[in-house]
């Protein structure tokens, strides 16, 4: 009520029924998004007596192609979310990370509406909002770590067997790269949630 909020370290879980179907999809096929209405998991309200924290992002902090114009190519940015899982599991809040972009937030990264960034993104990190620091505005959500594909033969050492197995050993490395949708997509999925 008065704006200020109690640390309680306490957390509440509350299972969806129908979970697949409470979810929208962007209307765009090839658009990695989707999204799901808080209001109703807030209405049900399993949290008693704790009370759900949020931030919502208005959106007219949304980075609009006008404001997009006015950036350079390398800006700074930081994304709240979860990487690989990792929260602060005793007072309940998502991890903060630092990046900029890798590409110019006013272009489409591959003629799609996506930007690349150069921030260490891992699993997890999907839906991650991207907040441009200087003008605070939303500049997208994160949809994708970028990986190398690494590969090699194991070999046995002299002394140790006949030679080379022909066993083949295969690895991601996370090469510092993520993608990002652009925030005017998530407009058109909010237009497609009736909103």
């Amino acid at each position: 009520q008065d704006g200020t909020y109690e640390l309680t370290g306490s957390a509440a879980d509350h299972t969806l029924g129908s979970f697949a179907s409470r979810w929208v999809t962007h209307p765009e096929a090839g658009v990695d998004l989707c999204a799901t209405f808080a209001d109703d998991i807030f209405a049900a309200h399993p949290f008693a007596p704790l009370e759900p924290f949020s931030i919502p992002i208005p959106q007219t902090a949304f980075a609009t192609q006008a404001q997009l114009g006015e950036l350079a190519a390398l800006e700074d940015v930081v994304m709240a979310g979860c990487p690989a899982g990792m929260l602060d599991a005793a007072n309940h809040f998502a991890i903060l990370r630092r990046g900029s972009t890798a590409s110019h937030p006013f272009t489409d990264f591959d003629a799609r509406a996506e930007g690349l960034l150069d921030l260490a993104v891992f699993g997890g990190s999907s839906g991650s909002p991207v907040i441009h620091i200087a003008s605070w505005t939303l500049l997208g959500v994160i949809t994708q770590t970028v990986r190398l594909a690494c590969e090699g033969e194991v070999e046995m050492k002299p002394g140790h067997g006949s030679g080379k197995v022909h066993l083949v050993a295969r690895t991601d490395v996370p090469i510092h790269l993520g993608k990002y949708v652009k925030a005017r997509e998530l407009l058109a999925l909010l237009e497609a949630m009736g909103g």
